[in-house]
């Protein structure tokens, strides 16, 4: 039985739980991450925000060392899900809660539903202490803080037991196959990646925070 990380917002290796629930079941995973159409004609959608997300694609892709390979679909998700579930019966998705805007919101309540009519497990784990659905705050600094206070979860990827999948008809081998027109480079854009986040947190650390606290409101 298949096993679905489904990256979101979380597109990293480093303390990602839903990513270790799934590994720690010893059955196949598949990594999957969907570009929507959707979404990226909504309003607050740009080409910015793809390339970002590919380069953090790529970027994960190399830390796997070769142990998975992540499938990249262009599609609705229900259709994607529904496509590899004609390849291989799916037991359980996994991913973390997203929260974004209203049609990330509508689209998680079908897949939940998709999910609830084929009998298939959908776990979720909240992320950057952030509570879906929050009705009222009273407890909300309490729980951030127990949330920021929990370990963080260790990933072993060589016990991964990456999933075998036949590359579906809209698969998504380059940038180009969303953006014929743009390169997957932009200069004057911060590239995506977990390993460039560190690189630059190190050097703010180590270096451009030491005139932060006087500079942070100067123009220049």
């Amino acid at each position: 039985m298949l096993q679905i990380v489904w990256l979101k917002r979380d597109i990293r290796i480093h303390d990602h739980v839903p990513l270790a629930a799934a590994i720690a079941t010893g059955l196949p995973v598949l990594l999957l991450y969907v570009f929507e159409p959707l979404m990226m004609r909504a309003p607050d959608y740009d080409v910015r925000h793809a390339r970002f997300v590919w380069q953090s694609l790529q970027d994960v892709q190399k830390q796997l060392a070769g142990h998975s390979q992540i499938l990249l679909v262009k599609g609705e998700v229900t259709d994607v899900l529904q496509s590899i579930c004609m390849q291989q019966p799916v037991q359980s998705l996994y991913s973390h809660t997203e929260t974004g805007n209203a049609i990330s919101y509508t689209r998680d309540k079908a897949i939940a539903r998709w999910c609830r009519e084929r009998g298939i497990t959908w776990q979720q784990w909240g992320d950057r202490g952030i509570v879906r659905g929050l009705q009222q705050r009273d407890n909300w600094p309490k729980q951030w803080y127990t949330y920021m206070h929990t370990p963080q979860v260790g990933i072993n990827i060589s016990k991964l037991n990456a999933a075998s999948l036949s590359a579906l008809s809209n698969t998504v081998h380059a940038f180009t196959d969303l953006f014929p027109n743009e390169a997957e480079k932009h200069a004057a854009m911060q590239p995506g990646g977990s390993s460039k986040g560190w690189m630059y947190l190190n050097s703010f650390l180590q270096d451009r925070c030491i005139n932060y606290q006087k500079q942070i409101s100067k123009p220049e």
